[in-house]
């Protein structure tokens, strides 16, 4: 055999079976592209430094590359939503020429696009099913799909998802009783999560035709009130539903 170290092998000849021009030099470990899908005979012809040659073959398999694996549009959605990222079947559907019949599926989960792991739940499917737990402030969160077939794996672009806490209206205080057109109050509401969007006032309890009144602060005083009014906070958070805060009753 040509394996003898009394011999240098001084050149390698490839020939990779798919058309291109053989590659002949001092390449023991060359690199090469296939461009398409199928099977290939590659040979590797050596010679030593006194004219002896060597030839060893062996089949290789391309199979054909994962296209169109993507997750469609970015979301922003509020806390308790569970979207489905809805990602294509990759390209080529179906039984793959020489390669496995079908793909297998991994969903990853990041918070910063760095550090990737196993998205909670069912996470090999096609498609995935988020559920926005309710977190104390906007949450960003990021995914992706890893597509296997054969040797092949190909990651999906990224998919975002901004969670919005539900809104809260938050506890208003200072419930109060005034004489008739002398009077003053100030009150406040804590406890918010979201944005004030306007206070509200009525002279009925179920606010059928309240008063807007345009403040977003977290305080709103009164004056000279001369029936009792009833007081509420209007709350939206990013996305999600308003909600109205407890109502604080002026009595006069």
């Amino acid at each position: 055999g040509l394996n003898d170290d009394r011999f240098p092998i001084t050149n390698y000849m490839w020939d990779f079976g798919d058309g291109s021009p053989i590659l002949d030099g001092a390449f023991p470990n060359p690199k090469h592209t296939f461009t398409n899908q199928g099977n290939y005979t590659v040979s590797m012809t050596i010679s030593t430094e006194v004219g002896c040659e060597e030839t060893t073959t062996v089949m290789v398999e391309i199979l054909q590359a994962l296209t169109d694996n993507t997750l469609g549009t970015s979301q922003t959605i509020c806390a308790g939503a569970t979207p489905t990222l809805d990602g294509d079947e990759p390209v080529p559907t179906g039984t793959l020429d020489g390669g496995d019949s079908g793909y297998t599926f991994l969903w990853e989960t990041s918070l910063d696009q760095v550090a990737w792991s196993d998205a909670p739940g069912t996470n090999t499917t096609e498609d995935y099913t988020h559920v926005a737990t309710n977190p104390n402030a906007q949450t960003t969160v990021f995914f992706r799909r890893v597509v296997n077939s054969g040797s092949c794996d190909f990651e999906s672009s990224v998919f975002t998802i901004i969670t919005d806490p539900a809104s809260n209206g938050g506890t208003l205080i200072n419930d109060a009783t005034e004489c008739f057109g002398d009077n003053s109050g100030l009150l406040s509401v804590s406890g918010v999560v979201g944005d004030i969007q306007e206070w509200q006032s009525d002279d009925n309890a179920s606010f059928t035709t309240p008063t807007i009144i345009a403040n977003t602060g977290n305080t709103q005083s009164y004056s000279n009130l001369t029936e009792t009014t009833f007081y509420r906070v209007r709350v939206v958070s990013g996305v999600c539903t308003e909600a109205f805060s407890n109502t604080a009753t002026v009595t006069v």
